[in-house]
């Protein structure tokens, strides 16, 4: 499949929402060796989306986030995901879904290496994902 309905720049806000989560996801665990499992859990979920969102979230280069601090992240992540929704609902409205499962599964992916249940701070961040993906 072919991302040219796509531009460079739609292509650009969909990785950095996605691999934004990734990060996201990642810092909101304070352990280093987990939030290292869990960011690779849920870039290994990104690397292997399917149609449209596959194609351009494995295109390459991959986005830079230039973010010091986890609030400055989040800044940069959570309008890109809306952004990406609406990018998608306008070029490919089956894409929509496509991208919407596929950070769910990233973050099922990260969630699965919680013991119990996920640190308050993940819990809040993958509410606020969770969120900016249905507006």
């Amino acid at each position: 499949m072919s991302t040219d309905i796509l531009s460079k720049d739609d292509r650009r806000t969909l990785q950095t929402a996605a691999y934004g989560v990734v990060a996201l996801l990642a810092a909101g665990d304070p352990g280093l060796i987990s939030s290292t499992r869990i960011g690779t859990a849920a870039g290994n979920a990104l690397r292997t989306a399917t149609g449209l969102v596959g194609h351009a979230l494995n295109h390459n280069p991959r986005p830079r986030l230039k973010a010091h601090t986890v609030a400055g992240v989040a800044d940069i992540v959570l309008p890109a995901l809306t952004s990406s929704i609406n990018i998608l609902t306008t070029k490919a409205p089956a894409e929509a879904d496509n991208f919407r499962r596929t950070i769910t599964t990233a973050i099922a992916a990260a969630e699965q290496h919680h013991s119990a249940r996920p640190h308050p701070a993940s819990a809040e961040l993958i509410r606020k994902i969770t969120a900016a993906l249905v507006n």
